[in-house]
């Protein structure tokens, strides 16, 4: 990347303590990607660097929003939070599906300010798009499915064991838990 860029940082991924609890205004999966150190960091990249635009590769990171100086900020949605809190719900019961139920509200909440904050929202489907539309109606949002070539990933004819399964996925990312359930 080094190569193709003018500037490049990394950072691991240190995130600020914080004490969650079930009335936090933020969702926990945003709380837990919040760092002063990053947010430092950007401010004083954009004041040195002044980009035309900034994009954010997760609703997630659109927290960062504002510490870019201005530039227009595109959102890419890999997935629509809301969306997956909503599946949460269906798939608690009790006091955990009251606590899905509220963190779905604060994950809608957060991102219809992250949609209406950005220039733009990209989304990997079209039914994401309308709904990235509903919550942000006045920032235009565009499908781009992941690219894929088909042939190469074609089913084959086999034969697997009966009842076994090999998934490889983060089981904190909710939705790789959703799949996999």
């Amino acid at each position: 990347v080094e190569k193709l860029c003018a500037l490049t940082r990394a950072r691991l991924r240190k995130p600020t303590p914080h004490a969650y609890w079930s009335f936090a205004q933020v969702p926990r999966a945003v709380s837990e990607y919040f760092s002063r150190e990053l947010a430092e960091d950007i401010r004083r990249t954009c004041a040195a660097f002044r980009p035309e635009v900034v994009q954010f590769l997760s609703p997630h990171m659109a927290q960062y929003q504002r510490c870019v100086g201005g530039a227009p900020a595109v959102v890419t949605a890999l997935e629509l939070g809301f969306v997956a809190a909503a599946r949460r719900i269906a798939a608690s019961a009790g006091c955990a599906r009251l606590r899905a139920r509220c963190e779905w509200v604060r994950m809608l909440r957060y991102e219809a300010v992250a949609f209406r904050r950005a220039r733009h929202v990209i989304t990997m489907s079209e039914h994401e798009a309308g709904l990235a539309h509903i919550v942000a109606p006045r920032t235009p949002a565009t499908a781009v499915p992941p690219g894929l070539d088909r042939a190469a990933f074609a089913p084959r004819e086999r034969r697997p064991r009966p009842g076994s399964v090999l998934y490889l996925g983060l089981m904190e990312h909710y939705p790789n838990l959703d799949v996999l359930l």
